[in-house]
């Protein structure tokens, strides 16, 4: 039978292999008579190819070596066209490309919102954003370097998103400056993906992953879009791929070798290979593949890498691949080799040199799922092992340490119940998972964090400063550990199939033609995976079931019958972590969190349904002991977690759902359970939530009214009304200030307490602001063009904190005086007093760069509401301060008392400099006591009430040169002269 399904797949195989050959594009058999017909017409009149001449296609130093020409002679001779590569600016390739002025453009973001005007190929492979630094004397040493710097990125290009993105999970203010070119530039920092990595720079910080990168083509150019998209499926993907590591390759290693010193450039000169010894039986870091016939594992393609970089192979001299640990290490210390792969021990750093961590793994206890009380348990360990050293330091004389002298013995031990447990690594752990189906480990405890780390012979100092270099940025560590898991999917569903094909050889043998054909046709990675992930059960990470599991267990339960509960449980903040710390550190807190529900919910089922989302299933529970187990995990899961020698705190959203009549199905199970959580996500340190009915109910009706909200912000359901500002001491009006109204076509006007505070919460706010902001500002300057305010007349708008935090504000403020021609001198931004609980450091740059370069004013509103203090004003960048309404409410109430309170901050304003704004004034008595006490400017009902625009103009234009109030005052006057009169009345009658 293994025969037959040998030849069956050799036959695929060659079959594929005699596609893959085909030398162009007649012979590849891919193409339609119609687009034969178009490559033919295309060969009369060729193609022009756009290349960036700041991206990897392009070698400025050897420009006919460059990549771009490479794929030149790549598409003449598939499609025997003439092509003519234009290296330029990537601003003028843009725009030649939309004006169509050239047919395709080389090294292409494949942004969604780039389809409206541009053909976009299939990906060709995935993106990493960078900060580069240009100058040799600035380095970039943390994230914080780039605060108050200002950035150079590309024209067109889509990287000013990511920028934004990055500056909202950081706290971080920067300028973005958008440049034409990176060539020759002066520009201190610059924004690039890895393509342009390698160039002159010194430092690089990673950024994000962004979207992936393909080929751009005119928007007419749909016929060619689908004969670029076959050759690239075809083969031309694989090709560029190669033609691109090469050429990354090509620029690392000059990078890597400028970074050397003559002694270590001497040094690989005169080695004609570097020789490691490697325990063959370090799963998955390094072993012998027995099928293969050759060395495989994780640090294994780090060492290809490295041979690459170095360009010197690294050969391994172990003396056969049998050799056990204890022997090899034994002829390592003694002389053999120049290094090998190891744990890093203070004991062992003694003896050897040891780089720079190049990985971090938990040690942990494992058993075949039978005893679980320690004491008196038979523990395997590997001798001369470091789970030897681990299980004497951490066991009793109560334990029996079993020593072997081979891993695979050692586990083929405990699988028969020779032994209770061993001493092995996590990432053991998840290997054994994937491939080996006869096993059923089950983790017991975690022991201990180890480094993992090269060792080199302890008078190799040059070689141990060259691996760290090496290892440094410029081999992807992680990349690679996760294809390589990637990979081992592809064993653990052959493993299966091969069980299956016991029972059902042709089904199981149409399933693998379906998964291979589609992986080799496609020639796609992405493919491969998400055919392979469909296929698999265990979350390779953590060890937890994931998704798939998930969906076939609950395609068990009967919702109108079973009982029990779900809960939604995520952890709050994680992306922080894993921005701040790094995605080791996140990878290492998610591998804890699930050991840690595993200890809660013994008997239950934990799943990963995707990032740090996890969710737990207890049949046949009621809800208040699944409430206890809750609260259990809520606690285990506080206590702090060690985490590569940093303390971590985590606190986690539990959304829990019963299995009762309200539920139907598993989508109305996880969507309660979903709301449940976001509820406890709500609050500060998250918590547990029930799904009630009248839960869910509220949640639904705030979901409607969030799509209504959105809805008016795209169509002009929510509008300025605008408030006079007014001269206490003139009574002109001198400015006004913007207030956010929505009209509701159904409900009518709609409260700014409801609205506002909804559009914080659904991160719409920022659109609401500058919405706001670019009304006003329309406004401004149609009035002042109009001669209905004067050239000084001054606008002001709120800007939310959590605006601040979250986009440009400097940017997009620039942007629309510039576009509506406005002088920054006719703004004034507000920001309330909230802005002090929140981390100052991002505003304040902004506040800064709105007041010092576009001339704007800054305003703290609603001064003494809350939250404000003589510190936290010493640090803003103000100009004036608003006094909240409710100080004239405590004059109503204490006369005496309130009006010393106002005297005072009045007293203080000014002898701070700050211009003073009173809100909330209501009558004659508080007007004249403000313009008494020299409070500068007044708004309120008194004046007027917020108006729109129509009846803002109209009401403006009635008065002459900005007087408010010439009727007003014969008002007043009239008022005071009858007050009078009768105190005259009065006073003769007594």
């Amino acid at each position: 039978m293994k025969k037959v399904t040998i030849f069956l797949l050799q036959i695929i195989l060659f079959l594929i292999g005699v596609t893959a050959y085909a030398h162009d594009y007649k012979s590849s058999k891919i193409y339609s008579k119609e687009e034969i017909n178009y490559i033919e017409k295309m060969q009369e009149g060729g193609l022009k190819i756009g290349a960036n001449i700041d991206s990897l296609y392009v070698d400025i130093k050897n420009p006919e070596d460059s990549l771009a020409h490479k794929y030149e002679s790549l598409l003449e001779d598939f499609f025997h066209i003439d092509a003519e590569i234009i290296i330029d600016e990537w601003k003028d390739l843009y725009q030649n490309l939309k004006k169509e002025e050239i047919d395709l453009l080389l090294d292409f973001t494949l942004s969604e919102n780039r389809k409206e005007e541009f053909n976009l190929s299939i990906p060709i492979h995935g993106e990493k954003l960078y900060v580069i630094s240009n100058n040799k004397n600035i380095s970039l040493d943390e994230w914080r370097d780039l605060s108050g710097k200002e950035i150079a990125v590309l024209v067109d290009s889509s990287y000013s998103k990511y920028m934004k993105e990055f500056k909202k999970n950081n706290n971080l203010n920067f300028k973005i400056k958008e440049v034409d070119s990176f060539h020759n530039s002066k520009y201190d920092y610059a924004v690039s993906h890895t393509g342009d990595l390698f160039s002159d720079g010194l430092d690089v910080l990673e950024l994000a992953d962004v979207d992936p990168m393909g080929i751009g083509l005119a928007k007419s150019k749909v016929m060619l879009k689908k004969i670029i998209d076959k050759a690239l499926k075809y083969s031309h993907k694989a090709q560029l791929l190669e033609m691109l590591d090469n050429e990354k390759t090509k620029r690392k290693r000059a990078v890597f070798y400028k970074n050397l010193t003559k002694a270590e450039k001497k040094y690989l000169e005169g080695k004609e290979k570097i020789e490691i010894l490697v325990d063959s039986e370090f799963y998955p870091i390094f072993y012998y593949d027995k099928n293969k016939k050759t060395y495989d594992g994780i640090f294994s393609r780090i060492l290809n890498e490295l041979s690459l970089l170095l360009d010197t192979p690294v050969e391994v001299i172990n003396l056969s691949p049998e050799e056990p640990w204890n022997s090899m290490y034994e002829r390592f210390k003694k002389g053999s080799g120049d290094m090998t792969i190891m744990y890093f021990t203070p004991e062992r750093g003694g003896m050897h040199n040891f780089s720079e961590p190049l990985e971090y793994t938990d040690m942990i206890l494992v058993s075949n799922g039978g005893k679980k009380n320690i004491t008196n348990m038979k523990i395997g360990v590997v001798q001369d092992d470091i789970s030897e050293k681990i299980a004497l330091k951490y066991f009793s004389e109560s334990n029996k340490i079993i020593k072997f002298e081979r891993f695979g013995e050692m586990i083929d031990t405990l699988k028969d119940g020779r032994i209770d447990s061993c001493v092995i690594d996590n990432d053991i752990l998840s290997y054994y998972h994937q491939t080996r189906f006869d096993l059923s480990l089950e983790k017991i405890k975690t022991l201990e964090k180890m480094p993992i780390c090269f060792a080199v012979q302890r008078e190799n100092d040059t070689l141990l400063s060259i691996i760290n270099k090496a290892t440094d940025g410029f081999i992807d560590r992680k990349g690679i550990k996760n294809d390589f898991f990637q990979e081992l999917l592809t064993v653990s569903i052959a493993k299966k199939m091969e069980e299956n094909k016991r029972k059902n050889l042709i089904l199981s043998m149409v399933g693998l033609i379906v998964v291979v054909i589609a992986a080799m046709t496609a020639g796609s990675k992405y493919i491969l995976h998400k055919n392979l992930h469909k296929l698999a059960y265990y979350d390779h990470l953590t060890t937890a079931l994931n998704r798939i599991s998930f969906e076939k267990e609950m395609d068990k339960i009967n919702f109108s019958r079973d009982g029990g509960l779900g809960m939604y449980i995520d952890l709050n903040g994680f992306k922080l972590i894993n921005d701040n710390s790094g995605h080791h550190a996140g990878d290492m807190i998610l591998k804890e969190v699930v050991c840690r529900l595993k200890k809660v919910f013994k008997n239950d089922l934990v799943y990963r349904l995707a990032g740090d989302e996890f969710f737990v299933f207890l049949k046949d529970t009621p809800l208040e002991p699944g409430i206890n187990l809750a609260k259990q995990a809520l606690k285990e899961l506080k206590t702090p977690m060690n985490i590569i020698n940093k303390e971590f705190e985590i606190s986690v959203s539990i959304g829990i759902c019963e299995l009762d009549e309200e539920v139907n199905n598993l989508e109305d199970f996880l969507h309660r359970a979903d709301i449940a959580m976001y509820t406890a996500k709500d609050k500060k340190d998250g918590g547990i939530v029930v799904a009630t009915n009248k839960l869910v109910a509220q949640f639904e009706e705030d979901k409607n009214l969030e799509k209504e909200l959105k809805k008016a912000l795209y169509t002009e359901g929510i509008i300025p009304y605008f408030q006079p500002k007014v001269d206490l001491q003139t009574n002109d009006i001198v400015g006004i200030e913007a207030l956010a109204r929505w009209i509701h076509p159904e409900r009518g006007i709609i409260s700014p307490v409801v609205f506002i505070p909804l559009a914080e919460k659904t991160g719409l706010i920022q659109k609401l602001d500058f919405l706001i902001a670019e009304s006003t500002i329309k406004k401004l300057k149609k009035w002042i063009d109009q001669d209905l305010v004067s050239n000084d007349f001054k606008g002001s708008f709120n800007i939310s904190v959590k605006t601040f935090e979250e986009e440009d504000v400097y940017e997009q403020i620039k942007f629309l005086l510039n576009k509506y021609d406005l002088p920054g001198k006719n703004i004034e931004v507000e920001v309330t007093e909230n802005i002090f609980i929140n981390k100052l450091s991002k505003m304040l740059d902004e506040l800064k760069f709105l007041k010092e370069d576009l001339g704007a004013s800054i305003a703290l509103d609603d001064f003494t509401a809350g939250h404000a203090s003589l510190r936290g004003l010493s640090q803003l960048t103000v100009d004036t301060l608003k006094f909240d309404k409710s100080l004239l409410q405590i004059i109503k109430e204490n006369s005496e008392k309130g009006k010393n309170i106002y005297s005072t901050l009045v007293k203080l304003s000014k002898d701070m400099g700050y211009t003073s704004v009173a809100e909330g004034i209501e009558n004659v008595d508080e007007s004249d006591f403000l313009k008494k006490e020299g409070v500068d400017y007044g708004q309120g009902f008194y004046f007027a009430k917020p108006m729109a625009e129509d009846k803002f103009v109209e009401f403006i234009g009635k008065r002459d040169g900005n007087s408010l109030y010439k009727e007003r005052l014969v008002e007043i006057i009239r008022q005071k002269q009858n007050e009078i009169k009768i105190i005259e009345v009065y006073n003769g009658a007594l």
